[in-house]
């Protein structure tokens, strides 16, 4: 009896154990099974196994360029005025009797109708009462002793005489003794500059009250 005992604890033992070491191997098997299905998974999505370094030569997930920054609209080039114009059409009919000596009767012409071109609003002078004062001062600054290194000054000047409807008699007045003292510091008799900032006021007492009838 005691044998019989002894012999199946034995073979009770010899079970467990093999039946151990089969649940062992099965689990195992399951997580080779498992890593080896994942690899395929892997490959199959260009991407290297776990634990395993990028293949040479497999192609990697481009990353998308910066978009560049868009430069901003170019504004449109912005228009002068037409005080604008016809002031710099003045400045050079001025330089162009300076330079010839002389204010010829077609610069004469040219001058007064850049003076009236100069007027922008409803209250105008007269082509007469232009033509006196464009005359004179173009006669004037055409002189070789003559500097116009202050000619936009004088213009700008005239340009707002021109366009005086609504200003003060005071600021009027400033604007004429301004020509006037331009006129004399730059070379022009006193007699000549005193005659033409007298023009220059018969031109804005008909911007101010209208040509006389």
């Amino acid at each position: 009896m005691k044998i019989l005992a002894a012999i199946l604890t034995v073979t009770a033992l010899l079970v467990g154990n093999a039946s151990a070491q089969y649940s062992s191997a099965k689990r195992q098997a399951s997580s080779l099974e498992g890593k080896i299905n994942e690899r395929h998974r892997a490959a199959e999505d260009g991407a290297p196994p776990p634990g395993l370094p990028p293949r040479p030569g497999s192609a990697q997930p481009a990353t998308p360029p910066a978009s560049a920054p868009q430069p901003p609209p170019a504004s449109a080039p912005i228009k002068p005025t037409s005080q604008q114009l016809a002031a710099s059409k003045l400045k050079a009919d001025i330089a162009e009797a300076h330079k010839q000596g002389a204010a010829t009767a077609e610069l004469k012409k040219q001058f007064a109708g850049n003076l009236a071109a100069a007027v922008s609003g409803s209250s105008r002078p007269s082509a007469a009462a232009l033509a006196k004062f464009g005359d004179g001062l173009l006669s004037a600054l055409a002189a070789k002793n003559v500097s116009l290194a202050e000619d936009t000054k004088l213009i700008k000047a005239i340009v707002t005489s021109l366009n005086s409807k609504g200003l003060s008699a005071t600021r009027l007045q400033e604007i004429n003794d301004e020509v006037q003292g331009w006129l004399t510091k730059a070379g022009v008799p006193a007699g000549d500059a005193t005659l033409n900032a007298q023009n220059l006021a018969g031109v804005v007492a008909e911007v101010q009250n209208g040509p006389a009838s």
